[in-house]
């Protein structure tokens, strides 16, 4: 193979890891080959070869070994902004249908090669002449309805009929997904990741979600719930006393409509993750943990957490990498009962909105253990309401770092007279007032406006002062969508 010219898109991408990504290898076309998850402007170097095997160690590399045999160099490209390369190389005309081949990237890094970078090496077979499909968008894969028989590719044609958006060169088999924009960008299927779930399966076992809850209640394990729309809510009460998670296919795929109603147990964990839950959720007591879900309620709180047992009740609720959203308050703590109520809340890595604020904790005189932690959220307002309170006449041992607050009539409010409060490192602009009662600016706080994106949750732009501007806050070591943080994260739910 010999290159026909070299071309870097400049196109946005979201991290990843290095990955080379190659289209069919049809004889007489030209294909083109992506690397993703470099540097901008680093020099990356493709490799053939005839196969897989131990190859040869440039010095260039630190001395780092090809994965292939006979190795030669195929072309060189530059990376975009993004850290992605493209490489236009010409299939020789003269070649055999069925060669074995193989390719690999790497990328020189570090004094001497130390640090050099090399992807996996890719291994195929070079096809025949056949079906060529229009490249409109000069991605590598064509568009599945424009095939055309013949023994020689027509100008502008690839062997594959593979892409799922001709006019989108971001979006074709192998691309990096780009979470939160809701389009497909490698081609299957899904908009975001599905979860791999070992279980009982509803349906299947058992017809519905509350069925599977009510058998599994003692002895405990998982339910995969499938794709789909169930009824009726759900409630867990004191009678599970064995662990249980319930687990969809995606926020996507999944959803229970109707309250979902937990009374459950301080010593037993009850998980829900992985799908939508149209009619909020109601918190009464016990462990719980509420993690990649979308929550609404078009009526009140989306997240409600309200006692109910007299005498006294224990929540300890974790709510992680969820998309919360209420008509009042997207996850509201009312501890206002005259009995002894122990609460701890932990929201992280989440977006949170409502008409009256994002989070709200109400601490009532006669609680005993009181706290409740933000960090590494998006707070997003309308123009009114309050993004995060703390308030009531009880102190609360209160924690917020690393979060985004924005559109809010005031953006951070402390009114709970006793409340023992650390944080440090949020970000404010766009509301009406940053702080409120005793709230005040705290080391590391951000005042100026980070320029969010268009997603759902938002992230800030690109050398704004919210990008690597965060300290390592409990819990936060991944955002909203599950993609490790770096150190020195950025601001807010979602790393750029």
């Amino acid at each position: 193979m010999t290159p026909l010219f070299l071309l870097a898109l400049g196109t946005a991408h979201a991290r990843t890891e290095p990955t080379l990504v190659v289209p069919d290898l049809v004889v007489g076309s030209v294909v083109v080959v992506h690397f993703y998850g470099g540097l901008p402007g680093e020099t990356a170097y493709l490799a053939g070869g005839t196969g897989l095997g131990a190859g040869p160690c440039p010095p260039a590399f630190g001395g780092q070994c090809l994965d292939l045999l006979g190795a030669r160099l195929v072309g060189t490209a530059v990376t975009d902004a993004d850290g992605h390369a493209t490489f236009l190389v010409q299939v020789p005309a003269a070649a055999s249908p069925g060669t074995s081949v193989a390719l690999q990237v790497a990328v020189p890094r570090g004094v001497g090669g130390a640090d050099s970078l090399l992807t996996d090496a890719h291994a195929t077979s070079l096809r025949a002449g056949g079906t060529w499909y229009d490249d409109v968008d000069g991605d590598g894969f064509g568009d599945p309805a424009t095939g055309v028989v013949q023994a020689q590719a027509p100008a502008g044609t690839v062997g594959n009929g593979a892409d799922c958006d001709d006019a989108a060169p971001t979006t074709h088999p192998g691309a990096p997904e780009i979470l939160g924009d809701s389009i497909d960008q490698d081609c299957d299927g899904d908009t975001v990741p599905r979860i791999d779930c070992v279980g009982v399966p509803v349906p299947g076992a058992y017809a519905t979600v509350q069925g599977a809850v009510d058998a599994l209640r003692t002895v405990g394990g998982t339910i995969c719930v499938g794709e789909g729309s169930f009824t009726g809510g759900l409630v867990v009460d004191a009678t599970t006393t064995s662990p249980l998670e319930i687990v969809g296919v995606s926020r996507e795929h999944t959803q229970i409509s109707g309250l979902v109603d937990i009374r459950g147990r301080i010593d037993t964990l009850v998980r829900l993750r992985g799908m939508t839950l149209p009619d909020g959720v109601l918190v009464r007591h016990g462990l719980f943990s509420l993690e990649d879900l979308t929550v609404h309620s078009s009526s009140g709180s989306a997240v409600d957490v309200h006692y109910q047992q007299i005498g006294g009740s224990t929540v300890d609720l974790t709510i992680d990498r969820c998309d919360v959203d209420g008509h009042s308050y997207g996850v509201n703590v009312s501890t206002n009962f005259s009995w002894p109520n122990n609460v701890h809340l932990e929201v992280r890595n989440s977006a949170l909105s409502g008409v009256s604020g994002g989070v709200r904790f109400y601490a009532n005189d006669w609680n005993r253990d009181l706290t409740v932690g933000v960090y590494g959220s998006t707070l997003v307002g309308s123009g009114v309401g309050r993004g995060f309170v703390v308030e009531g006449p009880y102190g609360a041992d209160v924690s917020y770092a690393n979060n985004l607050i924005t559109g809010f009539a005031t953006g951070t409010e402390i009114a709970s007279p006793n409340a023992v409060t650390r944080s440090g490192d949020n970000a404010y602009w766009d509301n009406g007032a940053a702080f409120g009662q005793s709230a005040i600016p705290q080391p590391g706080d951000v005042f100026s406006d980070c320029s969010l994106d268009g997603l759902w949750p938002p992230s800030p732009a690109p050398g704004t002062a919210c990008v690597d501007a965060g300290r390592t806050a409990p819990g936060s070591d991944q955002d909203f969508w599950g993609r490790p943080r770096v150190d020195g994260p950025d601001i807010g739910a979602v790393e750029w």
